[in-house]
């Protein structure tokens, strides 16, 4: 391996993020950082001032923001400040925009900084005027372990004012790169963490983290996103690289789909973070009406309360009354909701709060199971997840109906006149079985044939029965098929034929003095034939009794 020194990779690697849109910027001292960072938060809260921001108003805001703690000035970087202006007016100034498009990015070394020592910073990654992230090199063959204990000295000895604000730490030797939280505790190595792409393989050379991690837009997702405020350990926390890219595909499933989704992690793995990191996001999409998190309440009584409470302070209801959970669901203005499966099971299941649940069925609901492995399984399944089961389902095909899916319309149409997941209606049946079957259902096409030929739930049309079951059997369903090719021992008998079978039943009475068997009615098939089509049935994995085709399961 060449020999590169840590000014040779720190150069390179100021370099590689000019390449992405970084600006390199002067900063010799703290005075200096100070000064930078009233002109770029200025420029970055424009659009919100009339006026330049004046001595006496920077003093409100410094004494708002210095002599915090890490975890202090962390909550007031994700706030929004009010500033009184001379005036009187108020504005409400941010720090920054978690769109990374608005925010304005600098970079810095060579930071001279006087604290109990005198130390000289490597490399410091600026957010509008915020040092937010910190960078320690090391030259090749040195152990980024001792880079973490330089970080470790500076945080005693001069990490004050506005380098409390500090997010995240990263450490490299070019070869091996690691990131993790800031604190106000002692740094633990084994909370730094290597990068990784989608597929779990490592991002250790510091040049290719830079393109991944250091990436604008995706650095801004883990400032605000990824990097966690654990209200209870008052620390800060930065997920997984396994955490991050389980959360994105969750957030794809729930809002560009109406497909249910699962999520398997070891046990210690942080399964809780990334759940309710998830549901936390997904509260806060506008297009999503709520989003419910259900744990089983023997888990809620233990450790589980205090996890959650955790990452949201006061976010989970301990006591069994269901009302307070049905308030819960009446209130617009609470997106997310942390209650046990029983505790819903009960609001889905009885009549007083049938109304306030209702209100929902036309909304987008999303669903987060804790411990789906122990929920869907064993005696838990059988006390409440039916009516559970039913209710969220009964969101997932009607929601995912409207969004246009022909496999749902022809599975609202199958449930209507059941009225077991949604209220008896055989009109609205007919009707999405027409819309399904206008979308190219086969099954649809097929179902739709049936009703006009028997004529029940509507008019008979010989005609109109045809065309549909022509449209099902050009696709290949050979019971479509079928019917059309006895379509004329499916035509309601003449008045005269009528007599004459009746005199024909008669004669055998008096000839025989017997009740004559009866033929069974409907559609007579051939026992070879039923029995080959059932045997083609049960090889493509359908029931016995089954002709149609079982289509996964829609939810959320």
């Amino acid at each position: 391996m060449a020999y590169q020194s840590e000014a040779a990779l720190e150069q390179q690697f100021i370099e590689q993020l000019n390449k992405q849109e970084y600006s390199t910027v002067d900063i010799p001292d703290y005075d200096a950082l100070v000064e930078n960072f009233k002109v770029q938060f200025e420029a970055f809260n424009a659009p919100k001032l009339d006026t330049p921001i004046t001595d006496k108003e920077w003093e409100r805001i410094f004494n708002l923001m210095l002599g915090k703690s890490v975890f202090q000035s962390a909550k007031i970087l994700r706030d929004k400040f009010v500033l009184e202006r001379e005036d009187g007016t108020k504005v409400y100034l941010s720090f920054f925009d978690q769109d990374h498009t608005k925010n304005i990015f600098q970079v810095t070394h060579q930071t001279t900084v006087v604290g109990k020592y005198v130390n000289r910073y490597d490399v410091t990654i600026l957010v509008n005027g915020l040092p937010l992230i910190q960078v320690e090199l090391k030259r090749r063959g040195i152990d980024i372990r001792e880079a973490v204990n330089q970080v470790m000295r500076y945080k005693k000895h001069s990490y004050n004012g506005l380098y409390h604000f500090i997010q995240l730490f990263i450490v490299s030797n070019g070869v091996d790169t690691k990131y993790f939280a800031n604190s106000d505790r002692d740094l633990m190595y084994s909370l730094a963490f290597f990068w990784t792409d989608f597929n779990n393989i490592r991002i250790t050379n510091l040049k290719d983290f830079s393109i991944s991690f250091l990436a604008r837009d995706h650095i801004i997702k883990m400032l605000t996103r990824y990097t966690i405020l654990n209200d209870t350990d008052k620390i800060l926390m930065v997920m997984r690289p396994y955490q991050v890219y389980a959360v994105e595909a969750l957030i794809r499933q729930a809002t560009l789909t109406n497909r249910n989704a699962y999520i398997w992690h070891t046990t210690g793995a942080g399964k809780t973070l990334t759940s309710f990191k998830t549901a936390q996001i997904l509260a806060a999409n506008p297009n999503i009406k709520k989003v419910i998190f259900l744990v089983d309440r023997k888990d809620l009584d233990s450790q589980t309360t205090e996890e959650f409470n955790k990452f949201e302070a006061g976010s989970v209801d301990v006591t069994d009354r269901t009302d307070i959970l049905v308030r819960q669901m009446k209130d617009k203005n609470r997106q997310l909701i942390v209650t046990t499966m029983q505790k819903m099971a009960n609001a889905v299941k009885r009549p007083q709060y049938e109304k306030v649940m209702d209100a929902y069925r036309d909304e987008k609901v999303v669903f987060i199971i804790d411990e789906c492995h122990r929920s869907q399984f064993g005696d838990i399944k059988s006390c409440c997840s039916k009516p559970l089961l039913r209710f969220a389902r009964s969101f997932a095909v009607y929601t995912a109906a409207v969004n246009g899916s022909h496999y749902a319309m022809y599975r609202l149409a199958k449930e209507l006149p059941k009225g077991d997941l949604i209220k008896r209606n055989s009109d609205a049946a007919v009707e999405w079985f027409a819309r399904s079957a206008e979308g190219g259902n086969p099954y649809a096409q097929y179902m739709l044939g049936k009703l006009y030929l028997a004529g029940k739930e509507i008019p008979r049309d010989e005609e109109k029965a045809a065309y549909w079951l022509t449209q099902s059997a050009e696709q290949g369903n050979q019971y479509a098929q079928y019917l059309l090719n006895h379509l004329e021992e499916n035509r309601p008998p003449s008045a005269m034929l009528a007599v004459t079978r009746l005199l024909h039943h008669m004669s055998w009475v008096f000839r025989d003095n017997s009740v004559p068997k009866s033929r069974p009615g409907g559609i007579q098939i051939d026992r070879k034939r039923l029995k080959k089509l059932q045997g083609k049935r049960i090889a493509l994995g359908h029931k016995p009794d089954d002709h149609e085709q079982q289509w996964p399961d829609l939810t959320m």
